[in-house]
């Protein structure tokens, strides 16, 4: 069966916590990475999917199942209002986040570019977002899990 059919993007739905966990650990474990980042508790939007990300995560650092030297890192999520103040939030990212990243007009472009690549979720207000959402340029992470210690 397609992933795209076990977890489906959806607001709506909620994912299955043993098939993400299996697929993730998959990819943890083929890729190798040193770093790991997901969504916070809060999924940036509220999106289901996106907070399932972040409980599966952490169920995987509590049962320590994570590579040893894998480092977990969740997105922090912003009030509304900062979200949408573009690269302007930048100052209030650098106060409240010790991990505040700020990307180039290169990247940025590429964010574009792999937003478009995804035509069916382009609806009107994705383009206000493009524009003005404070993610597409400055990204503040927190570290929840380092060798096993969740």
């Amino acid at each position: 069966m397609s992933i795209l059919i076990k977890l489906p993007d959806s607001p709506s739905i909620v994912w299955d916590a043993k098939i993400l966990q299996k697929e993730i650990i998959a990819v943890i474990y083929g890729l190798q990475p040193n770093k790991v980042i997901t969504f916070d508790s809060n999924g940036v939007s509220g999106h289901k999917n996106h907070t399932a990300l972040y409980h599966c995560i952490q169920d995987i650092c509590r049962e320590n199942r994570m590579p040893r030297h894998s480092r977990v890192f969740v997105l922090k999520t912003t009030s509304i209002l900062r979200k949408y103040l573009s690269i302007l939030d930048l100052p209030l990212a650098y106060l409240t986040s010790k991990r505040t990243f700020v990307s180039t007009p290169l990247k940025t472009f590429y964010a574009w570019r792999a937003m478009f690549a995804h035509r069916s979720q382009l609806m009107w207000f994705r383009f206000l977002y493009l524009i003005f959402s404070n993610y597409m340029f400055v990204n503040s992470l927190q570290e929840v899990c380092h060798h096993g210690d969740c």
